[in-house]
């Protein structure tokens, strides 16, 4: 279902409603999303840009990456459990200001509703 919600999405995108700029296919029920989501947030080019700067001050720095700067907002599809694994990393990855929208919210038994928050919702009549 993900891949005919992305083709009404680059549809009505090419409509002139917007551009989408980045798309970063997961493979469900892993452990862990944070190589895909380095990729897509683009954090080792923020790491080497860090690095570049200490060599040319010539001195350590402490910094701490940060993802690109050009997302309006984040369309996350994904089920529930997905979500429940990506939303942290998304966070811990320093997306606070980004919007991240998803399609639904499965009320899933034993479902830690923490790992999902910061995610929306549009809510439908």
């Amino acid at each position: 279902w993900g891949r005919a919600i992305l083709k009404d999405l680059k549809r009505d995108l090419d409509r002139g409603h917007g551009k989408l700029i980045a798309i970063q296919r997961y493979t469900p029920n892993r452990r862990s999303y944070s190589s895909d989501l380095e990729h897509f947030l683009r954090i080792r080019g923020s790491i080497i840009r860090g690095q570049a700067l200490a060599g040319t001050l010539g001195m350590r720095l402490t910094f701490t990456p940060a993802p690109r700067s050009d997302l309006d907002f984040i369309l996350l599809i994904a089920n529930t459990l997905g979500a429940r694994e990506i939303m942290p990393e998304l966070r811990y990855f320093g997306v606070t200001s980004v919007p991240v929208y998803g399609l639904s919210r499965d009320d899933v038994p034993g479902t830690i509703h923490e790992d999902l928050d910061g995610l929306r919702v549009p809510e439908t009549p």
